[in-house]
């Protein structure tokens, strides 16, 4: 393998994902989304694919430290789209999870995305389409090796 070409392909990346991001949302309003920030989003999200965490968990989950994570949280209750609640298995353990609220934001999010997404690759012919969802599949089968 070209090592040098490896790493200038994987470099890429980055950027390609922030054009796809901005092409997809470019023009489009997410109005019921503005109330949370792009990190918060994404902690909800995490809750919405993997349930209730205690702290530590939901931390390692989002990659944050426990300081940043309680901020992040204590903005989200505040918002009603979290709820914190004890752990029955440790007292000493907060878990966190969403109300109802926020499952219907992030369902909503959700079904925005896939909107604007659907729009954007309806461009693509059927083989292009096809290669680029096995692509992905490849990528994300090889991440969970090395993530």
């Amino acid at each position: 393998m070209d090592q040098a070409r490896f790493f200038e392909e994987l470099s890429e990346l980055p950027i390609i994902a922030y054009r796809v991001s901005r092409s997809v949302s470019q023009g489009k309003s997410l109005d019921t989304h503005r109330c949370v920030s792009g990190m918060q989003m994404h902690a909800l999200f995490i809750l919405y694919k993997t349930g209730r965490h205690n702290m530590t968990e939901l931390a390692n989950l989002l990659i944050v430290t426990r300081q940043q994570l309680t901020k992040l949280i204590d903005s989200l209750v505040e918002k009603g789209l979290v709820e914190r609640g004890d752990d029955p298995k440790n007292r000493r353990h907060v878990m966190v999870g969403l109300s109802e609220q926020g499952r219907l934001l992030v369902e909503e999010a959700i079904n925005n995305h896939f909107q604007m997404m659907s729009a954007f690759f309806s461009t693509l012919n059927d083989g292009d389409a096809e290669r680029f969802m096995n692509a992905l599949a490849t990528i994300k089968e090889i991440f969970t090796k090395i993530a």
